[in-house]
C-alpha cells in the first residue's frame, strides 16, 4: 500500500512537485524495485518513463546530437520548461541514489539511457541558463553513484557522457557575461558558481576511477 501511494504521487506532473520531493519519490520507488523479485525489470519500468520524457523534451526543443549543433530557443521560451527540466532531473537523481554496490550494473543498464538527452538539453537551455543547474547536478549524482562500481565499458560510456556535458556547458558558460546576482534573463553569479561546482564535481568523480580496476 505504501509503495502504491508513492507511485501515485510520483505519477503527478514533475513540475507540480518540488525537486526534493521528486528525488525522494523516485529513490523510494527505485529501492522498492531493486528489492523486488525481478529487480532489473521493475527498475527499468521506473526509469524508462523518465528517459522518454527527457527525449521528448529534447525533440520538442529541436535538439539532436550532444554537440549542440541542432538547437532551438523553443525549450527555453516555454513557460513550464524550466520546472519540467528540474523535475525530470530530480527523478534521475532519485534513480541514481538508489544504487548500491550490488545492483550498480542493473541501475546503469536501465537508467543510463537518460544520459544522452540530459547532455542534449544543455544547449537547448541557453535562453534560460539557470535551468542548466539541475541537469549538471543530475549528471554529477550519476557519476558519483556509478563511476566506481561499473564495468570498464560501462564506466567509459558514463565518462564520455560526462565529458560531453562539461565541454558543452563550459563553452556556453564562457559566452555568458558576468552579471552579478540581480540581472534577469542571464545567469546570476550565484547560479554560475553552482554550475561550476557541479562541473568540477563531475570531473572529480570521473577522475576518481581507480586505474587498478581498469578505469
Amino acid at each position: 500500500a505504501a509503495v502504491a501511494s508513492v507511485a501515485e504521487l510520483a505519477a503527478l506532473p514533475k513540475a507540480q512537485l518540488p525537486p526534493r520531493a521528486n528525488i525522494l519519490l523516485q529513490e523510494a520507488l527505485a529501492r522498492a524495485a531493486l528489492a523486488s523479485a525481478q529487480p532489473a525489470a521493475a527498475y527499468a519500468a521506473i526509469a524508462e518513463p523518465v528517459t522518454a520524457s527527457l527525449r521528448a523534451m529534447v525533440a520538442a526543443g529541436g535538439g539532436g546530437a550532444p554537440n549542440g549543433k541542432q538547437r532551438s530557443a523553443r525549450v527555453g521560451l516555454h513557460p513550464a520548461a524550466a520546472s519540467e527540466v528540474a523535475g525530470l532531473c530530480a527523478c534521475v537523481r532519485g534513480l541514481t541514489r538508489a544504487t548500491t554496490r550490488h545492483d550498480a550494473q542493473t541501475c546503469f543498464a536501465a537508467a543510463s539511457a537518460a544520459l544522452e538527452p540530459l547532455v542534449c538539453l544543455l544547449p537547448l537551455l541557453e535562453s534560460e541558463p539557470s535551468a542548466s543547474t539541475p541537469v549538471l547536478r543530475a549528471l554529477r549524482d550519476a557519476a558519483g553513484a556509478w563511476m566506481g562500481l561499473l564495468s570498464l565499458d560501462a564506466a567509459a560510456h558514463l565518462a564520455r557522457a560526462c565529458a560531453a556535458a562539461v565541454a558543452t556547458h563550459a563553452r556556453l558558460l564562457c559566452a555568458l557575461p558576468m552579471v552579478g546576482d540581480q540581472a534577469t534573463g542571464l545567469l546570476p553569479d550565484r547560479d554560475r558558481s553552482k554550475q561550476v561546482r557541479a562541473m568540477l564535481d563531475i570531473v572529480a568523480h570521473v577522475a576518481s576511477r581507480d586505474p587498478a580496476d581498469g578505469g
